[in-house]
């Protein structure tokens, strides 16, 4: 069984062919269509840069220049700096400051139309026009004037280019819970923590410690992240294999319980010399978005014999 959709039509061209006005227009709109589909699927709408609202007297706002994508996935670039006058307006109003994307097409004396006009109006108003971009809120006092506690910016998107990164910590675990093991006794010996590197104990109890490391810290990342790519752990030594786990918990407010899922569960085979190693692992796609408000990542090592463990490393998107 198969079901189509029809997405669009791509004008087809051939040798001869006589083309008019129509077929021209049809190969405009196919790529601007395509272009805004792209800006608002992949990216969304609001302020990428700039367009900052500040007072500039009491009847006077200045918005900066700035780029922005407005709620058809259009782009709007206001080049230049712009100041705006209050004009014909109440007392204690509150009224918004947009951005829209406006064509002036050419008057009907205009023979043959040469051009469509493209343009980045600023407007101040009770509301905003649908698809427009919010920029600013003004609060003005009893007088019809904005004072410098006026401006607000409730409601105002930001949106942000994608860029990655790499949050880069030394590993600092604490000492896994007793309670996780189901004997105490089995409970594996805590890390020693230095200033750059962690390391399990070479002798325990005046005896050569068999038994390894253990080891859990929280991966705090930073507000903007949203997505996380891959894991990287590096050290100078491995005796014999260490394991690696990833997790992330999710709190669920109406559940009243925290979701955890393991992302990452890898052995680290020793080197015959027990010398360095450096392992970087993918994040499962389905599992790479991060929550913004409810989620943390935790990781785990455990080692079974000697080890010293350097960085932690977590390559993100924000």
């Amino acid at each position: 069984m198969r079901k189509t959709q029809r997405i669009a039509d791509r004008p087809a061209y051939f040798d001869g062919q006589l083309l008019l006005a129509d077929d021209f227009i049809a190969e405009q709109r196919l790529h601007r269509r395509a272009l805004e589909r792209h800006s608002l699927n992949l990216h969304g709408w609001g302020v990428v840069r700039g367009l900052d609202v500040t007072r500039a007297g009491d009847t006077r706002i200045s918005v900066s220049a700035g780029y922005a994508i407005d709620g058809r996935g259009r782009e709007i670039e206001l080049r230049d700096s712009e100041t705006l006058e209050l004009q014909g307006v109440q007392p204690n109003a509150l009224l918004s400051v947009s951005l829209g994307y406006r064509i002036t097409w050419p008057g009907k004396d205009a023979d043959p139309v040469r051009s469509v006009e493209c343009h980045a109006v600023l407007r101040i108003a009770a509301g905003i026009d649908e698809h427009d971009v919010l920029l600013a809120t003004l609060q003005l006092d009893e007088r019809a004037q904005l004072r410098a506690h006026g401006i607000g910016t409730v409601g105002r998107r930001s949106l942000q280019p994608v860029r990655k990164g790499w949050l880069r910590t030394p590993f600092r675990p604490v000492r896994i819970p007793e309670d996780q093991w189901p004997d105490p006794k089995d409970a594996i010996p805590p890390f020693r923590i230095g200033a750059t590197q962690a390391v399990a104990h070479k002798m325990l109890n005046d005896k050569k410690n068999e038994r390894g490391a253990g080891g859990t810290m929280a991966l705090v990342l930073p507000p903007q992240a949203t997505r996380i790519h891959r894991l990287r752990v590096a050290g100078a030594a491995n005796h014999k294999s260490l394991t690696v786990m990833l997790f992330k918990a999710l709190w669920s407010t109406p559940q009243k319980k925290l979701n955890k899922v393991e992302l990452v569960k890898q052995t680290v085979k020793g080197q015959s010399d027990g010398g360095a190693f450096e392992e970087t692992w993918v994040i499962p796609p389905e599992h790479a978005d991060m929550d913004v408000e409810w989620s943390t990542l935790s990781l785990e090592v455990r080692t079974e014999g000697y080890a010293a463990i350097s960085l932690v490393a977590l390559e993100m998107s924000y």
